[in-house]
């Protein structure tokens, strides 16, 4: 994998995909992957504006003439404080089952980097069954792909083929085995799984992807009211409220909306609930413009005992539960 800091973003290729198209183009061999690297950071630099990036709060190295380091230590630290104060005292499997009983959509809110929403997931499905959820929707294939996604489903297209299906629209590609273990349980238990995203549209800003994602997820919904549906995708997507007082930057990527902003716009009376499980610390709602501070290992340092923390969302953390596991 190679990760490449541009313009305040990330940028994160699978090498060995990059690879391949670097020999295909340039009769590249691999016996001369040094050659390969050098093109491969010449083409970064050249053309990583048309690459889909990510730019994350907690990414980002920049330094700004708004920075005001002592403000957003103390706005930082007021966060933490109520994350501690509405941290809940039980088991992330107790409230899953719990918000699973509750709801009729229940949010999985992920790091798409990470495996550990993808392993959570796979590991209660099973839980899910039994509280009537017979649909998982997923933000990681476009509604177009669908036909793939039911041949792969029945059995009518093997892992590998549909794993190059997949990889060819999801660029998180070290992750692309959890998400396909989660997908084939699914299936195998009897879950109706759907691709809902529109990214592959002309117009695929944040905010039509969401409103898009939710009117796939509201049909979904009333073809079978009486069936329930898990929603697996970033944890962006899962925000209770827009973030409206992050920085210019954040702002534009992150939109004005989400799938479950708007799906409790269209239907108020839906049961919807989200639990984001993630190994950082969850993009927060205040402006952030001085250097990069890692906010998971500085906000670990408050809670030494515990190896995870699960708490409820705050003002400035706009999410209904998360469940923060730490990394050894």
């Amino acid at each position: 994998m190679v990760s490449v800091f541009l313009g305040g973003k990330i940028l994160t290729f699978q090498s060995c995909n990059m690879f391949r198209h670097l020999y295909f183009v340039y009769g590249l061999t691999p016996k001369n992957n040094m050659k390969a690297y050098f093109i491969l950071i010449l083409f970064l630099l050249t053309h990583y504006l048309s690459f889909s990036t990510h730019a994350f709060q907690h990414d980002t190295d920049s330094y700004s003439s708004n920075c005001n380091m002592s403000n957003e230590v103390r706005a930082t630290h007021q966060v933490y404080e109520d994350v501690i104060d509405n941290s809940i005292e039980t088991s992330m499997h107790e409230l899953l089952n719990h918000l699973s009983i509750e709801s009729e959509i229940l949010i999985i809110g992920e790091t798409h980097t990470e495996a550990i929403a993808k392993h959570t997931l796979l590991e209660n499905l099973v839980l899910l069954q039994k509280n009537n959820y017979k649909s998982l929707a997923i933000e990681m294939q476009n509604q177009s792909q669908q036909n793939s996604l039911n041949q792969f489903c029945k059995g009518q297209m093997n892992r590998d083929d549909f794993e190059n299906i997949w990889s060819s629209s999801w660029s998180y590609h070290q992750q692309t085995n959890n998400y396909l273990d989660v997908i084939e349980k699914a299936c195998d238990l009897g879950f109706k799984v759907f691709a809902v995203d529109t990214r592959d549209q002309p117009n695929n800003s944040m905010d039509l992807r969401n409103e898009s994602m939710a009117a796939n997820i509201l049909q979904i919904h009333n073809n079978d009211p009486n069936s329930k549906i898990v929603f697996l995708t970033g944890s962006l997507h899962a925000l209770t409220e827009p973030l409206d007082l992050v920085d210019d930057t954040t702002k534009e990527f992150v939109g004005n909306t989400s799938v479950k902003i708007e799906l409790k716009t269209a239907m108020p009376k839906l049961r919807i609930a989200s639990i984001n499980i993630t190994n950082t610390f969850p993009m927060i709602n205040i402006p952030i413009y001085c250097p990069y501070k890692n906010r998971t290992k500085e906000f670990r340092r408050l809670v030494p005992e515990s190896d995870f923390l699960l708490f409820k969302g705050t003002r400035e953390i706009q999410l209904d539960y998360v469940y923060l596991k730490f990394k050894n």
